[in-house]
């Protein structure tokens, strides 16, 4: 009886150490984890808008004329202005997904990259 009571205590001493040896094994691991999450979520914060919105009352005659004359179809849906009085315009169509588009106060149409006040 003896010997199985040892046995017994022995087993419970391995099953211990390796409860706690799997615990503090893997609390590193843990670690990395939640570092590797907390950089991923840094890459996916939204980048700052150049853009300030505004209302499509404000916009120039020339870039509502543009509008108009582009795409006909077309309503502004929102508006938005830049520092160097670039604007970008969401314009919606019956059926259609939205599309945006840039344009100079003088109503040129501009890409993307050229609207870019870092330019």
């Amino acid at each position: 009886m003896n010997y199985n009571l040892k046995m017994m205590n022995m087993k419970r001493l391995i099953i211990a150490t390796l409860t706690l040896g799997t615990f503090f094994a893997s609390t590193p691991t843990l670690t990395a984890q939640e570092e590797i999450a907390e950089a991923q979520v840094e890459l996916q914060a939204p980048a700052v808008s150049d853009f300030v919105k505004i209302d499509i009352a404000d916009l120039p005659e020339a870039v509502t004329a543009a509008v108009a004359a582009d795409f006909a179809e077309s309503e502004i849906k929102e508006a938005y202005v830049n520092e160097k009085a670039n604007y970008k315009l969401v314009l919606t169509k019956a059926d259609e997904d939205d599309q945006t588009v840039y344009a100079t106060k003088e109503g040129e149409w501009i890409d993307e990259a050229d609207a870019s006040p870092e330019q």
